[in-house]
């Protein structure tokens, strides 16, 4: 482990000191930005390893124009140059920023509350530097800006999205320039595109990507649409494109000395790897990127954002270490994200985005502590969690993230209960997260994480009822669980998860058909599943998760040849 992380953040001291200091400045500067970080020019602190003060252009990504930061508007410069602020003055107190600021910053601040998925590290950047590119066009008298923000303010993002794309198409085709590609004609119509890309990425990445692909095909070497381009493929599932998108980020970052940049790309290329199940090189690529955010961090303690993305890279890395069954690895990873969130939480109560990454914390330290047999912590650590989820449900019956949150909530405690064999209690807690993701998943059939997410309801239900002895109602939420199963592995051949998910799904089932007596279709079923599970071990020999299907996979064929 590098020598700065055992010095300041395996300290207990230390690592509180800077957490504390962290938040502190929170409390001054209002809770989303602070002076020194801006959402168009992502103002990152001095390089301790030997370079420069680094700015990163973020919000040109989400169509630059003038960005919003610590009460004061920065100039941003029509050649691609951002202006930076003197890193040594104090931040603007929250009663000096201006009322128009705090209006456009709550907006942002709802508008990523209400996504469809967890905000990216750079997210509140890229989509704050949207939202005053808009309001900038409709301060200017541009009807169509005027329209869209209006939409926005009254929560009607879609409507919004459908306006954004009609002004980015007549920037497109206005006076003839198309033919011309007139240099700032066509960085000007890019621009409105990564406006819009930024705004509809909130809730879909297909249509997100589709904006960032026509603003590459006018500014093809933006580093920050090359970058959201890249993340929003690999929701996708196109990983091999965004593999070389990434890596050109990459490259681009290292050559200018952009630290966000590397920073984002290492952990995108870590989330490849991990999906394909490559779970060394993703280790790799994430410690890569915690020895980037590490000294920021710790030359800027103050600095919110980088807090953040700290805490980020440290789950990232628990993650793998518990694929890899490193379980006191991944405990001490997680440990160390949840002291920053800790900090960040309490010092900033109102800031929803560090409620729901303390939520986050609980819940891995949780699957830890149950993965080490400890039930009991398991469970107090996943009701912390449920605490903090229900609040922000209740908050806002709306807001689809933190209901699925609620619903995730609801299965880890199931987990607990049924891990302690209180069957009873695990049945609800599982039925009760499958209510809520049913309604998620048939309210956007299109999402494959709830669509998956609900498969693994149907089969935990299964589960307990298979323990209770309920066989024919095992098989029904096993057959619902492979249904959905089969669905999404036949979109994605190359996913590796849908594909140990169907292996899994048809060992459930074949186990079942196997205690009915019916030694045909068991072994049919049994045999897809050793196929599946051989074929992913082969490519990931140290993905502990894997090699336990495939164990339990063998166990009941050995079963059925008795």
């Amino acid at each position: 482990m590098p020598s700065w992380l055992g010095e300041i953040l395996k300290n207990p001291e230390k690592r509180a000191m800077l957490s504390r200091r962290g938040g502190g400045v929170l409390v001054v500067a209002g809770g989303l930005w602070l002076a020194v970080t801006f959402v168009a020019v992502h103002k990152e602190p001095q390089d301790k390893t030997g370079g420069a003060t680094i700015t990163v252009g973020q919000g040109r990504a989400a169509g630059g124009g003038t960005p919003i930061g610590g009460g004061n508007f920065v100039p941003y410069e029509r050649d691609g140059h951002e202006t930076m602020t003197d890193p040594q003055k104090p931040p603007v107190e929250a009663g000096n920023e201006t009322r128009e600021n705090k209006e456009l910053k709550d907006l942002v601040v709802r508008l990523i509350a209400n996504s469809h998925s967890p905000a990216a590290p750079g997210a509140e950047q890229a989509v704050g530097a949207a939202v005053q590119s808009i309001a900038q066009g409709a301060a200017e008298g541009d009807l169509k800006s005027r329209q869209a923000f209006g939409l926005l303010k009254g929560n009607k993002t879609v409507d919004a999205t459908r306006v954004l794309n009609a002004l980015a198409e007549e920037r497109r085709a206005d006076d003839g320039k198309a033919a011309t590609q007139e240099e700032t004609y066509r960085k000007d119509v890019a621009r409105a595109y990564r406006t819009l890309g930024a705004i509809v990425g909130l809730r879909d990445s297909q249509r997100a990507l589709e904006s960032y692909e026509k603003a590459l095909a006018l500014d093809p070497d933006d580093i920050d649409t090359l970058f959201w381009a890249g993340s929003h493929q690999i929701d996708l599932g196109d990983l091999n494109k965004a593999q070389s998108r990434l890596e050109h980020v990459l490259k681009l970052a290292e050559s200018g000395n952009m630290a966000f940049y590397k920073y984002g790309a290492l952990l995108g290329l870590g989330d490849i790897k991990q999906r394909r199940g490559d779970l060394r090189s993703a280790l790799k690529s994430y410690e890569d990127s915690l020895a980037i955010a590490g000294p920021l961090a710790a030359s800027d303690p103050g600095n919110a954002e980088w807090q953040h993305n700290l805490s980020v890279s440290y789950d990232d890395v628990g993650d793998v270490q518990m694929a890899q069954g490193d379980l006191e690895g991944a405990r001490e990873s997680y440990s160390d994200s949840l002291a920053i969130r800790e900090g960040l939480a309490k010092a900033d109560p109102s800031n929803l985005e560090w409620q729901r990454d303390l939520y986050v914390s609980f819940k891995k330290i949780g699957d830890e502590q149950e993965a080490q047999g400890d039930f009991e912590s398991a469970l107090k650590s996943y009701e912390g969690g449920l605490a903090i989820a229900e609040r922000l449900a209740a908050s806002d019956p709306g807001n689809e993230l933190w209901q699925y949150d609620l619903g995730m909530s609801d299965e880890r405690i199931g987990d607990a209960e049924m891990a302690e064999r209180d069957l009873a209690a695990a049945l609800k807690s599982y039925k009760a997260k499958r209510d809520i993701i049913a309604r998620l998943a048939a309210s956007d059939t299109g999402n494959a994480e709830w669509q998956r997410d609900l498969s693994v309801s149907y089969e935990k239900i299964g589960d307990v009822q298979k323990a209770q002895g309920d066989l024919g109602g095992a098989l029904k939420s096993y057959s619902d669980s492979l249904a959905i199963r089969e669905r999404l592995a036949k979109t994605d051949a190359w996913n590796p998860v849908w594909q140990d998910d169907l292996a899994k799904s048809f060992v459930k089932c074949g186990s079942v058909y196997r205690q009915t007596g019916d030694q045909g279709k068991a072994r049919r079923l049994l045999q897809k599943g050793h196929e599946l599970l051989m074929h992913l071990t082969k490519r990931a020999p140290d993905n502990a998760a894997w090699k336990k299907d495939l164990a339990e996979c063998n166990g009941e064929l050995q079963k059925l040849e008795r």
